[in-house]
């Protein structure tokens, strides 16, 4: 228990996106306490539930969740709160082992859930400022940096690579005829 905080906060705190950030956090909290199955849902953009974003073990558990409030198969719910709003929840299975989750461990588990919240709102910060919230895709400035990247590795190790750009032709009249809905929507 002494080492689970420091073992989980380790493995986390150096992502800047969800999905990954969600994945080493479902391998390394069951890894850590011996856990039968770990879900880390992450709040909505509307603010209307969870949406699960990464699960650890064999169990099936919900796609979402409406307020962090257990469920099968789930014996703990752990809001992961930052700055009074719950961003996220972590919620937590059996162990392996059978025997129950120790309220040291839940204690432990808890302080590390303040420092989590800080990475996963770090992440939105970073997916705010890297990513359109149309698409998804990333902005034009983090396109440029890669490639300018890219185009400095391969003058010192000249392998092939490619870009492949995609532009739709008159997609304004589109918008102007359909209006921007519709724009969005294609």
């Amino acid at each position: 228990v002494k080492h689970l905080t420091r073992d989980i906060l380790g493995r986390v705190a150096e992502y800047t996106d969800l999905r990954l950030l969600g994945s080493a956090l479902g391998s390394s909290v069951p890894e850590a306490m011996g856990l039968e199955v770990v879900a880390l849902y992450v709040a909505r953009a509307d603010g209307e539930g969870f949406d699960v974003v990464r699960v650890a073990g064999t169990t099936t558990v919900p796609r979402t969740v409406d307020r962090p409030a257990a469920h099968a198969p789930f014996v703990w719910m752990l809001p992961i709160t930052f700055r009074g709003h719950t961003n996220a929840v972590l919620a937590v299975g059996r162990k392996q082992s059978a025997e129950p989750v120790a309220e040291e461990e839940r204690r432990e588990l808890a302080a590390a859930a303040l420092q989590i919240a800080a990475v996963i709102e770090n992440a939105r910060l970073f997916a705010l400022a890297t990513r359109d919230s149309l698409t998804g895709l990333y902005r034009r400035t983090v396109f440029e940096e890669r490639l300018a990247h890219e185009v400095a590795s391969h003058r010192r190790d000249p392998r092939p690579f490619a870009v492949v750009l995609l532009d739709i032709d008159d997609f304004k009249r589109l918008n102007d005829g359909f209006g921007h809905q519709t724009g969005d929507r294609v």
